[in-house]
């Protein structure tokens, strides 16, 4: 079995984890595959000696991992898929970063989650993706969120406005500091942050949710996975922010974005069976009430 490993940071206090996770592979007989630019930081930052094959591209990855490991936290994981794409192979995070809500697996679990991994022993949540294009050309070499797209105001206090379009039809538009468009995998980000809805991520939907509108009668509304949706964004300086996950660009006036359901699924690996209600229930805070019985906590 191949275990491509994947990071962005080496610091210090996680070298402990680092190390653990590549010797139980090394252990259990695995090849490992490592990210170029992270084994870069291993050697400099935590000097450890790594003689491992490399890869640095979704060209590079696909066809020769069984699955993908992301040390770090959600957002490691998120700028995982850009890499993974459409290749099938499962994503298991690691996490060492703060909430973990994707990246499911503690460091004190590592050992424990390979083994199982090896068995079989684990459950795959499929999870859509969005695919993002601008008449401009920019994220053309990775135009995939797993979580969400994001146009805000730049550096200015005026608001900006977004009109918006889905199935080539007029929708809104939003006069406000920004607008997400969120895949259910991201309602529980930004667009949470900013008073959209929860969405399992079973629901073949995206939600648009606006940031700090200035309309107090504009809400967030959830449609249809199948739909394309255009922007088009205006501000006062010419220029708008544009996130596309863990991207980031500057994005000229009167640039036309488009957006829609990209053409397969990423798969996140995770131990247990327990269901995406429980996950809210425990990571959120859900439910959080010491009046609430414990008999239906369990």
């Amino acid at each position: 079995m191949t275990i491509a490993v994947y990071g962005r940071k080496a610091e210090a206090g996680n070298l402990p984890a680092i190390l653990e996770l590549l010797e139980k592979l090394h252990a259990t007989g695995c090849s490992i595959l490592l990210f170029e630019s992270y084994a870069r930081l291993l050697r400099t930052h935590l000097n450890i000696q790594l003689d491992y094959p490399l890869f640095r591209s979704h060209e590079d990855l696909k066809g020769r991992a069984d699955f993908l490991i992301s040390i770090g936290g959600d957002g490691t994981l998120l700028s995982s898929v850009p890499l993974v794409r459409d290749s099938g192979i499962p994503i298991i995070g690691v996490n060492i970063g703060r909430l973990g809500f994707l990246s499911s697996v503690s460091k004190n679990e590592i050992s424990d989650a390979i083994d199982r991994i090896l068995k079989g022993n684990f459950f795959l949540d499929r999870r859509s993706v969005l695919e993002v294009h601008t008449s401009n050309g920019l994220f053309e070499v990775s135009p995939y969120a797993l979580n969400d797209l994001t146009v805000a105001k730049t550096d200015t206090s005026s608001m900006i406005s977004v009109e918006v379009q889905v199935n080539g039809k007029y929708f809104s538009t939003y006069w406000a500091d920004g607008l997400i468009i969120s895949t259910p995998t991201g309602s529980t980000a930004y667009n949470l942050s900013c008073g959209g809805p929860v969405i399992s991520p079973q629901c073949n939907s995206f939600v648009i949710t606006p940031i700090a509108p200035h309309n107090l009668n504009v809400r967030p509304i959830v449609i249809d996975d199948s739909s394309e949706i255009e922007l088009r964004v205006r501000s006062r300086s010419n220029k708008f922010l544009i996130s596309v996950d863990s991207q980031f660009e500057n994005m000229d006036n009167e640039e036309i974005i488009y957006v829609k359901k990209a053409p397969f699924l990423i798969n996140i690996l995770r131990m247990t069976e327990a269901d995406y209600l429980n996950t809210l229930r425990t990571k959120l805070l859900w439910g959080s009430d010491a009046r609430n019985s414990t008999k239906f906590a369990q």
